[in-house]
């Protein structure tokens, strides 16, 4: 990824936040209010069937019940960013972590992710993840690393 790509995708501008809770959701609203203008949506188990192309391009739904979310999902931080550069994201993701907020997973909105349903997307986010924590841990034990 090249953190100083200045070029904004021409998608909407909107984060959607996933697992945080009542007063991590409080104090991020009251954090992103002043930053600058783009829409972002904290997505619960009641928006979990959409489709996250609904979920970027839309701002009001019918909420549905989801009751089968894995537990390594329940728990999961995680941040889908639509229509920032990288450089944006970066910056952006910097300003979270440095006001203490739980640094989430972090994807941006693509052709192939759009088409999913977030509940399918935050099961590959998860599954990808722990992809990369086995080959990182891989590595440190072959240059015995513990």
């Amino acid at each position: 990824m090249d953190l100083e790509n200045n070029i904004r995708p021409d998608e909407p501008r909107k984060i959607l936040f996933y697992g945080y809770d009542e007063k991590e959701r409080e104090a991020i609203t009251d954090f992103l209010i002043d930053i600058e203008e783009f829409n972002f949506l904290f997505v619960d188990e009641s928006l979990l069937d959409f489709k996250v192309k609904n979920l970027v391009y839309n701002d009001e739904f019918e909420n549905t019940i989801y009751n089968n979310i894995p537990d390594e999902i329940i728990s999961m931080k995680f941040m889908l960013v639509s229509g920032f550069s990288n450089k944006e994201i970066n910056n952006l993701s910097s300003l979270l972590k440095n006001k203490g907020f739980p640094r989430p997973l972090i994807a941006t909105l693509t052709e192939q992710n759009r088409k999913l349903k977030f509940i399918d997307l935050l099961k590959e986010i998860h599954k990808e993840h722990n992809y990369v924590l086995s080959k990182l841990k891989q590595k440190q034990n072959n240059q015995g690393i513990p």
